[in-house]
Parts: structure tokens; sequence; C-alpha cells
């Protein structure tokens, strides 16, 4: 997939037409291969991709690999490959998935091959999370629903899949883009590295 063809905004947006931005627009389209290319974008919850993440995995839906990115108030734009599997009947309402609560069950608990959670001035204090892991049906809403509970949340997301292994880099800040709070890359790295092995 072809994630440089989506034209990703960086920085300032400029003189672009936010009010048009903000409706939530979800489009999915049939991939080679038999997967499907996802795009999501406008104002949508804080807690999105943890809804979206946790519903795919309840449905049997893996994400083999996209990038999504906040880049003003809650406004994301996001290009997602899935495998839909062996799931049975239609494609579901994607955006109902990222947008109504949802108690879906993730099915087992992913294990990771390690990950290396970092401060980065570059990126004003936020926390740089990279995962390497056996790729699992779940693995994403895993990671962060951990982050959550550490009062983390993603602001970009970059995920990869090869061969048998993925690589997930997340761009975590407190709620609403606000920096970490002291603790929470403490509190994040305990819970993850219950996940090694």
């Amino acid at each position: 997939m072809a994630l440089e063809a989506v034209l990703l905004p960086t920085g300032d947006l400029g003189p672009l037409p936010l009010e048009r931005l903000a409706h939530p627009r979800c489009e999915a389209t049939p991939h080679p291969g038999g997967l499907t290319q996802l795009a999501l974008s406008g104002e949508l919850p804080g807690d999105w991709t943890v809804r979206l993440t946790r519903a795919l995995a309840a449905r049997g839906i893996s994400l083999v690999e996209g990038y999504a990115r906040r880049f003003q108030g809650d406004l994301w734009i996001s290009l997602l490959l899935l495998d839909p599997g062996y799931a049975a009947g239609p494609l579901p309402n994607f955006l109902a998935l990222a947008t109504e609560p949802w108690d879906s069950p993730i099915p087992s608990t992913p294990r990771l091959l390690d990950f290396d959670l970092a401060e980065s001035a570059a990126l004003g204090g936020s926390l740089r999370l990279e995962v390497h892991a056996w790729d699992a049906i779940g693995l994403l809403a895993t990671v962060l629903e951990r982050a959550g509970g550490a009062g983390l949340h993603p602001e970009e997301l970059l995920l990869e899949t090869e061969g048998e292994c993925a690589f997930h880099s997340v761009v975590l800040r407190g709620a609403g883009g606000t920096a970490p709070a002291a603790g929470a890359r403490r509190r994040l790295e305990r819970e993850l590295e219950r996940l090694l092995g």
C-alpha cells in the first residue's frame, strides 16, 4: 500500500476548510490479495483507535499495515490495510466500530518480542513506543489499552507487518494532546514488560 500517495497534512493546515474535514468519513475498498483498504478521517472520539482495534480483533480481522495521525483537536486521518481472513459475512460498519462503545473481548493476549519507549524532544516531549511482536490479531488493541491504562493516548500510529512479525510505532501523549504525566512512562513500561515472552 502506498501510504505516501495519501496527502497527509504535516504541521499547520493553513487555509484548509476544517469544518469540511471535521465530518467523519469512512471508505472501505477492495485491495489485491483479498485485503480491504480502510480510509477513515474526520473528528473522531479520543479513544476511537481502541474501539476500532478491539472490535476488529473480536471479529477476527487483522491489521496488516497502516498509518493514522491526529493533526488538530480531534481531527484524524488514517489509512489502514485489513485482512478479513475467515471472518464470516459482509464487512462491518467500520465507522460505527470506531465511534460507538463496544465491549469486545480480545481473543487472546499477544506476546511482545521487545519494545522501546522513549521521550522524544523532537516531538515536544511525547513518548515514542516501538513494539516488535509476532503478528497476532488484537496486538494493537492490547498495546493501546495498556497505554490508555497509563494515561497515554495515541497521536500517531505506524503499523507494518513482514512475514510473521509485526512492528508498531506509536507516538503517545496525555489526554487531549497534553504532555505525558509524570510516572506514565514507567507505568506503561511495567505493563508492556508483562507481555514479553
